[in-house]
Order: C-alpha cells, then sequence, then structure tokens
C-alpha cells in the first residue's frame, strides 16, 4: 500500500506530533499551578491576609520560571504589597487614634487605599469623625479667643 519511504515520513511526523503535544501538556501542567497559585493568592487578599499573600508570591517567584511566567507574580506581589502598606497604615492609624493622636492617625488613615476592602470603610469613617474632631476643636479655640478666656 505505501512505500518504505513514505511509511518513514509518517513515523517520523507522528513522533514529531507525539513530542510536541507532550510538551504543550507539561507547559499546561505549569500553568495549571501557577493559575492555582494566583488564585490562591487572589483568596488571601479577599480574605485581607495581606502578609501571608505576600509570603506565597515572594516563594513562588523564587521558583525557577521563564520571564512570561514570572510577570503575573510580579503584579500580583505588586498589589499584595499595596494592601500590605494599606493594613499597616490603618493599624497604625488606629494606634495613634487610640492614644489620641488624632492629627497622626488622621495622616495615617488617608493612606488606606479603596483596595483594601478590610479597613477602607472603617478608615473613611474615622477620618469623618476625626476631620469633626478637628472642626469641633477649631471652633473652640476661635470661640475662647472671642471671649478672651483661653482654652485648657
Amino acid at each position: 500500500m505505501f512505500g518504505w519511504k513514505t511509511r518513514a515520513a509518517l513515523m517520523i511526523l507522528l513522533m514529531c506530533l507525539t513530542f510536541v503535544n507532550l510538551a504543550l501538556s507539561a507547559a499546561e501542567g505549569t500553568l495549571a499551578i501557577d493559575r492555582k497559585a494566583l488564585s490562591e493568592a487572589d483568596s488571601l487578599m479577599e480574605k485581607g491576609r495581606y502578609d501571608e499573600a505576600v509570603k506565597l508570591l515572594e516563594e513562588k517567584l523564587d521558583l525557577p520560571r521563564k520571564k512570561e511566567q514570572e510577570k503575573p507574580f510580579v503584579k500580583k506581589l505588586e498589589a499584595a504589597k499595596k494592601l500590605q502598606a494599606s493594613d499597616e497604615a490603618f493599624r497604625a492609624g488606629i494606634e495613634h487614634y487610640k492614644n489620641g493622636n488624632y492629627r497622626e492617625a488622621l495622616e495615617h488613615f488617608l493612606k488606606v487605599v479603596p483596595d483594601d476592602t478590610k479597613n477602607f470603610t472603617e478608615a473613611r469613617r474615622r477620618i469623618c469623625r476625626l476631620s469633626f474632631l478637628s472642626v469641633r476643636k477649631i471652633m473652640e479655640e476661635k470661640e475662647a479667643a472671642a471671649c478672651g478666656t483661653p482654652l485648657k
């Protein structure tokens, strides 16, 4: 039916296709692992566990991979670090607020980013409260100055 040259050519073609299929399967497996890690980092960030997300992404970036495969990890790591800094600013703001250092608290609450779903709403609420306290204090100082009585 087919000559030996045709059979040899078909065998070589079949071997090449098998090799390409194996290479693509291996690459897809790596991408699936990467997608799982990125998804896990997303889940941690959604739960407000920014420190854990940063640690996971840094560990994944330490593994050998091609530059193209690093890009999503680098991008996600930058986002996680931004949220981590936002969370730290919020916690510092809370400490200053508790200690009565309202100006410092306000400065820290203003650093909380909208993507920080864990802290953003509460930070904005406290900014409003601090703004109200500041306006009230200024009004009391002006009133005291107008009456000639020093404020305590």
